[in-house]
């Protein structure tokens, strides 16, 4: 645990603890775009976690990660999301030869959604579910991204290779962000 976050092989139990699981006040909520954001990041992570990136391994992911006591229509509709997303990041940019390093990771203050080894050295993915990547990335999350790249070259030094932008609906858009 680093700075109250869990990640690596410890942090299997915060993402599959039931009890953390998201308790809505209505369940309306899944359409809000930060709870869908949350529940997302999540599922592309415990599915990342578990290695298992077949269809059935991300529906079950899906399913446990949905916020419990929804109506089964609202289960239906987040499930549907859930699975997309986890596919899309499957079908677009998961890399069979890197190897996971962790989830939730401290760089300075900022935090990384997946961080990996690969041949080369470390590289960070920075999740995005927004639908606002038609025209290129917001300049909010390019910045964030640079900040990452630069916080986390401060921690990992040379190792540290850069941040891939990843919106899941868009795939066409990531960017990458090298380290400086």
């Amino acid at each position: 645990m680093r700075n109250g976050r869990r990640y690596g092989p410890d942090a299997r139990a915060h993402l599959a603890d039931p009890a953390r699981q998201q308790r809505l006040r209505d369940a309306k909520q899944i359409y809000d775009p930060m709870v869908r954001g949350k529940l997302v990041h999540r599922a592309v992570q415990l599915t990342a976690f578990r290695g298992d990136w077949s269809y059935n391994g991300i529906r079950a992911v899906a399913a446990e990660v949905e916020p419990e006591g929804l109506p089964p229509i609202y289960k239906m509709s987040i499930r549907t999301v859930l699975v997309t997303a986890v596919g899309s990041y499957r079908n677009n940019f998961r890399r069979a030869n890197w190897k996971l390093v962790g989830y939730e990771i401290a760089a300075g203050p900022l935090w990384l959604d997946l961080l990996w080894r690969t041949p080369d050295g470390l590289v960070a993915d920075e999740l995005k579910m927004g639908e606002g990547y038609a025209a290129g990335a917001p300049a909010e999350d390019l910045a964030q991204v640079r900040g990452q790249c630069t916080h986390a070259a401060r921690t990992w030094g040379d190792e540290f290779l850069g941040v891939r932008l990843l919106p899941l609906l868009t795939p066409d858009q990531q960017r990458w962000v090298a380290a400086q």
